[in-house]
């Protein structure tokens, strides 16, 4: 669990944008990253429920639960940016 929050820290840290003082950018790619994270958690969840009940499956289900909320972390956050940047680029132009 702490390599993962690691990794996941590290990961929002080489994401982040250059302007850090822009909260409106940091607070669209928190709620992204918790968004993102939320659906692909329940999804996965859902998905899985059956092997869960059974007991079928070969690594835990809390493992690949939290690996792909990072994975919809990074997924949001990464949108997030990229809108945003395109939304500077867009003021920028017109």
């Amino acid at each position: 669990m702490k390599k993962l929050l690691t990794k996941l820290c590290l990961i929002l840290v080489l994401i982040a944008p250059l302007n850090i003082a822009n909260a409106a950018l940091m607070r669209n790619v928190v709620q992204s990253c918790a968004f993102g994270a939320g659906i692909m958690a329940t999804v996965t969840y859902m998905g899985l429920a059956p092997e869960i009940n059974t007991g079928v499956l070969a690594i835990p289900a809390s493992e690949i639960i939290l690996t792909n909320a990072a994975a919809g972390c990074v997924i949001g956050a990464v949108g997030a940016t990229a809108a945003t940047v395109v939304g500077w680029f867009y003021d920028a132009i017109f």
